[in-house]
């Protein structure tokens, strides 16, 4: 009994310990009100390329000074400057250095998964061209500069990501169909497949 309890204990704790790391963070910089910010965090996903969906599911499995993540949501000129300098000189070698934002097309209408309203946009020329319903920054450079503007793409294209925390808006956030389970589902699911096979192990033993 104490052996099936011990095995029952560590294959928990490996699971809820590769669940929790999953995903780490790079250029963590916060935006700070003394500079013309608004205090929230921002980091760089790039373990591995995740569809739109995927990616704001990882976010919002970290916490950083006591929130959630989400994909980051720009509102203005100088918020998406700064999100740029963030991602500015780090090399993404596919998608011509495109990385994922907060932004969703529902209902023909762009939103922000936080809520807030879309009372600015940089799109890159002729673009958004109706080609996806999410939306990513480029980190392109033209006539030699770079360029923070955006594009639009299907979200289930699979892009590094920009990650924000922060103060929540007051607006309510955007509802969106969740493909991908979420951690909890992947905890409890192992533990009832640890279940199983203890309780074979100790059909066994008898």
């Amino acid at each position: 009994m104490k052996k099936y309890c011990l095995f029952v204990m560590l294959v928990v704790i490996i699971l809820v310990s590769s669940i929790a790391n999953a995903f780490t963070f790079t250029n963590l910089t916060q935006w700070k009100i003394e500079d013309g910010g608004n205090d929230h965090w921002y980091g760089l996903m790039i373990d591995e390329r995740l569809t739109w969906y995927e990616a704001g599911n990882a976010a919002s499995t970290n916490v950083q000074s006591g929130f959630s993540g989400h994909l980051a949501t720009i509102t203005s000129q100088q918020e998406n400057e700064f999100v740029f300098s963030i991602i500015d000189g780090v090399y993404n070698p596919v998608n011509e250095q495109e990385w994922w934002l907060g932004g969703l097309l529902q209902n023909s209408d762009w939103t922000w998964v936080t809520g807030e309203s879309w009372v600015y946009s940089n799109w890159s020329y002729i673009q958004p061209s109706g080609d996806g319903d999410a939306n990513a920054i480029f980190n392109t450079f033209s006539c030699g500069n770079p360029e923070a503007t955006w594009n639009d793409l299907p979200s289930y294209g699979t892009l590094w990501s920009i990650v924000e925390w922060g103060e929540p808006s007051t607006a309510n956030p955007v509802s969106t169909t969740d493909p991908v389970p979420e951690p909890s589902t992947f905890i409890l699911m192992g533990i009832g497949f640890v279940g199983l096979v203890a309780t074979r192990i100790r059909k066994l033993e008898k």
